[in-house]
C-alpha cells in the first residue's frame, strides 16, 4: 500500500492513472488543498510508475523504499535528458 498526498490538481486523475492502481481511502482536503490517499498495487513498480506519472502533484509518504526509488528515478532522468539535450551533444567536428 502507498500511502500518498495528491495536489488538487492532480486528484481527479488518480484513479485514471494506472490499470493496476486501486485507491483505496481518499481523506478530505486539508487547507491547502491536498488529499492523503492510500492507492493498493500488485507490484512495487507499478506504484513507482504511477507516483512518476504526476510528477509534483504526487507525494509518496509511505513507504520510504518508494520514495527513494522515486528520487533515484528523477535524478536518471535528469541526466539522461541532461547529456542528450542539444547543448550538450558533440558532434564529430567539436572533437
Amino acid at each position: 500500500v502507498m500511502k500518498a498526498r495528491v495536489s488538487k490538481v492532480a486528484l481527479p486523475w488518480v484513479r485514471y492513472g494506472g490499470r493496476f492502481a486501486r485507491v483505496e481511502v481518499a481523506a478530505e482536503p486539508d487547507v491547502d488543498g491536498w488529499t492523503l490517499i492510500e492507492v493498493r498495487f500488485d507490484v512495487e513498480e507499478g506504484a513507482l510508475q504511477y507516483a512518476l506519472g504526476f510528477g509534483a502533484g504526487l507525494e509518496v509518504i509511505e513507504p520510504l523504499t518508494l520514495r527513494e526509488r522515486i528520487v533515484a528515478r528523477a535524478q536518471e532522468t535528469i541526466e539522461f535528458y541532461h547529456v542528450i539535450s542539444p547543448e550538450n551533444k558533440k558532434t564529430e567536428t567539436d572533437s
